[in-house]
């Protein structure tokens, strides 16, 4: 494994629509690893370069599966980058 597959990992930003409750981590830790930095926003950064869920298709189906929402309640930007939170928040929210 190089160096770019341990720093470079795909994320997700995700933004819920504010009727929507807060979203259970613990039960989405299967997806990644998941941040919560403000009330309706998230980031969740895959564990592996090999994940399936580098696909957003997939990571967006296995989403809707274990959250229940629907492509209405959420939205999600894609994104590579270093496994910091800086580079989370670093490009505006949607």
């Amino acid at each position: 494994m190089g160096l770019n597959d341990v720093l470079y990992r795909r994320q997700y930003k995700i933004q819920t629509e504010p009727s929507v409750p807060p979203l259970d981590l613990k039960q989405l830790k299967t997806l990644g690893l998941w941040i919560n930095p403000i009330k309706g926003h998230y980031v969740v950064t895959l564990t592996s370069d090999k994940d399936p869920n580098n696909d957003i298709a997939t990571f967006t189906t296995n989403f809707k599966k274990i959250t229940q929402l629907t492509s209405t309640d959420f939205k999600i930007e894609p994104q590579f980058g270093p496994f910091t939170l800086q580079n989370a928040v670093d490009s505006p929210w949607f």
